[in-house]
Parts: C-alpha cells; sequence; structure tokens
C-alpha cells in the first residue's frame, strides 16, 4: 500500500511539474522540459531525447478492489425546526434617499438618490411619423403590412 502510495504522489508530481512548466508559455516544448505520456501499459517520460522512459506500470497503480454494489436506501434524517417568520419590509424614496424598514419601525437610509441619478439628458429632435401597420392571422401564420402603402 505504501509502495502504491509512494508511486501514485511520484507520478502526479510528474504531470504537475509537465503543467506548471507550460503555465503561461506560448513557446514550444523546450529540450529541457519533460513530456509524459500513457501508452496503454505504462505513465511514461522523456527529456528531450526521442526515447520514452517507463515511469510505473499502470496494473501497479490500478485499484484492485471490486466495482461495490449499489447501497440500500437509508432512513430519512430528523427533519429540522421551522425558523421564525420572515418580516415584511417597506421601500421608499423619500427624496434624498432610498429607504427601506420593516413594517412599523423606523426607515434606515439604503442610497443616496444623488449616487444613483445621473445627469439630465439633452432633448432629441422628434422623429418622422410612422405607418400605420395593418395585421392579420391567414391559417397558420400571423402576416402584416405597411397600410400606407
Amino acid at each position: 500500500m505504501k509502495k502504491t502510495s509512494t508511486i501514485i504522489t511520484s507520478v502526479l508530481l510528474v504531470i504537475l511539474t509537465v503543467l506548471l512548466s507550460g503555465c503561461g508559455n506560448k513557446k514550444a516544448v523546450s529540450a529541457n522540459s519533460p513530456e509524459v505520456r500513457i501508452n496503454g501499459e505504462y505513465v511514461q517520460w522523456k527529456n528531450g531525447d526521442d526515447d520514452w522512459h517507463n515511469l510505473v506500470k499502470l496494473d501497479d497503480i490500478r485499484s484492485n478492489s471490486a466495482v461495490g454494489k449499489d447501497g440500500t436506501n437509508g432512513a430519512d434524517g430528523k427533519n429540522g425546526i421551522n425558523g421564525k417568520d420572515g418580516k415584511n419590509i417597506q421601500i421608499r424614496n423619500n427624496g434624498n434617499y432610498i429607504q427601506w424598514r420593516y413594517l412599523n419601525e423606523d426607515w434606515n437610509n439604503l442610497v443616496a438618490v444623488s449616487d444613483i441619478t445621473g445627469s439630465n439628458g439633452k432633448n432629441g429632435t422628434d422623429g418622422i411619423n410612422g405607418s400605420n401597420v395593418e395585421i392579420r392571422k391567414s391559417n397558420d401564420f400571423l402576416q402584416w403590412r405597411n397600410a400606407d402603402k
């Protein structure tokens, strides 16, 4: 068990090293960056050369446990006690502040109206009058047309 744990830790460290060495680096993998792969039987590594080296046999790090059976449904947990009912709140604008309060209690400032009010916009020019539109249902379609043309 300790051997398997050490092997798994080693594999994870090598993989982490490879991943971290590439983080934020848009360049191609350099000759000094280790590469890791799984070839179906082994986790392998290489470092700039063309030869892959076996790091650990996959069978050595696979679980030997049989697939477990579905468990039976356990008993439901105990119902918790109900909390207090929430209080109703009111919100208003008193001209200077947006305020809130619990029903029949004192008002509290939420935000100054001046903090959420922008400057007045410029008056725009009037647009041209639009055309009248006719709409009808025909079979399975809703149709429209410009009635002024």
